[in-house]
């Protein structure tokens, strides 16, 4: 929930709640559910004085999301292997962006005239690959998550990452390697738990 602050009749746009999008409500594109320009009768204020030529590109179209004040978001997955590094999952996500703060009325915008919308949800089936992509993490302060670790393959020997490792990450010489690069690690000032 957000709300308006300061001498402010608005909250700012990039502050207001959106959902839709492989990390709230899959099967919906990004942004897609929530409230939108003219399908609530939302016009955006025109200045007066001010020549349209100034303002093309400047008012948004009609039917674009404009975000909401107030949203609540459930997901629900199962998976289960299959072989190393894929597994077959279901899931079901649903979820609701409200145009007012502290607001859980029945919205209408984006359903057809006539009809009330209590939330949007979707379901579907896939496959999750469990690969190493060279990307970090992200962690918020306060956030929590599971990580499931995935082994190099090939020849598993890696070069880089500060030049810590430069060398197998598997092997014989993988338990040297390792406690190389740890004591390096804590040499150059890089924390570890």
């Amino acid at each position: 929930m957000v709300d308006k602050y300061g001498d402010s009749a608005n909250v700012p746009l990039f502050d207001r709640w959106y959902l839709g999008g492989i990390d709230s409500l899959r099967g919906y594109r990004y942004r897609e559910v929530g409230p939108r320009y003219e399908a609530q009768g939302i016009r955006p204020q025109i200045p007066t004085g001010v020549p349209r030529s100034i303002l093309i590109g400047s008012i948004p179209p009609n039917n674009e999301p404009h975000g909401g004040d107030t949203y609540w978001v459930g997901t629900a997955e199962y998976s289960v292997p299959i072989i190393d590094f894929v597994r077959l999952a279901a899931f079901y996500d649903i979820g609701m962006v409200y145009q007012d703060p502290y607001s859980f009325r029945v919205q209408t915008f984006g359903v057809p005239r006539g009809s009330n919308k209590l939330y949007n949800d979707n379901y579907g089936f896939g496959l999750r690959l469990n690969i190493p992509s060279s990307t970090a993490t992200r962690f918020e302060p306060g956030d929590e998550r599971e990580v499931q670790l995935v082994p190099y393959g090939g020849k598993r020997a890696v070069y880089g990452f500060n030049n810590l490792v430069d060398g197998p990450t598997a092997g014989q010489d993988a338990a040297t390697v390792k406690s190389r690069a740890v004591a390096e690690a804590a040499k150059r000032g890089f924390r570890s738990t």
